[in-house]
């Protein structure tokens, strides 16, 4: 029995660290003369990043009657989930890799065990799954929600605490590195002479 996940709930609002399938990202390809060209991209997986604090007042301020926009959230933000097995072969991950990848000790991406059916909302379970903390995006949240209560996007899981924080913190640290314009440099070290 896995301690990583529990089921999603079947109604909202959404959670930090939920597993969603079938979610739409649009796409803007192209803008020529005030016109945009969108494409649909589906994500067969993506995981909610948005902090759990944000998504609740969200909620409840979508369903109040009180007048609270500036609790109302645009957009969610979410990584896109592939099977492990697909996100080592898109990346090309050696053996060697694979092994600081599976054990979550290399820090772009982020590995998620098997979810049993009796975790997940829909009963059949997901398969091991990889994130990568580069293929972060957006999507209006009010989409998400609307696609959620017609069936187009369904609910899967979520994880649990620790492992919501420990993804939650490694994302977090993977977006405030800082980028050096070179390396630290070492001198040498010469041994002293034998004598």
């Amino acid at each position: 029995m896995t301690l990583a996940y529990e089921k999603s709930d079947s109604l909202p609002p959404l959670r930090q660290g939920e597993i969603l399938s079938g979610l739409n990202e649009y796409w803007v390809e192209d803008i020529v003369d005030d016109s945009a060209s969108v494409e649909i991209r589906q994500h067969e997986y993506a995981i909610v990043m948005t902090q759990d604090c944000d998504l609740d007042q969200d909620f409840r301020a979508r369903r109040s009657e009180s007048n609270e926009p500036q609790r109302v959230l645009k957009s969610v933000l979410l990584c896109e989930i592939e099977t492990a097995e697909k996100l080592r072969g898109s990346h090309k991950i050696n053996s060697k890799d694979w092994s600081l990848v599976h054990s979550n000790r290399d820090e772009r991406f982020h590995f998620l065990e098997t979810v049993s059916s009796e975790h997940d909302l829909e009963s059949t379970g997901l398969p091991e799954l990889g994130v990568s903390f580069r293929r972060y995006f957006t999507v209006s949240l009010k989409m998400v929600y609307a696609e959620l209560s017609r069936g187009l996007v369904r609910r899967r899981c979520r994880l649990r605490s620790p492992y919501l924080e420990h993804l939650s913190s490694r994302f977090s640290y993977y977006h405030s590195r800082i980028a050096l314009p070179e390396p630290h440099r070492s001198t040498p070290v010469v041994p002293p002479p034998q004598g």
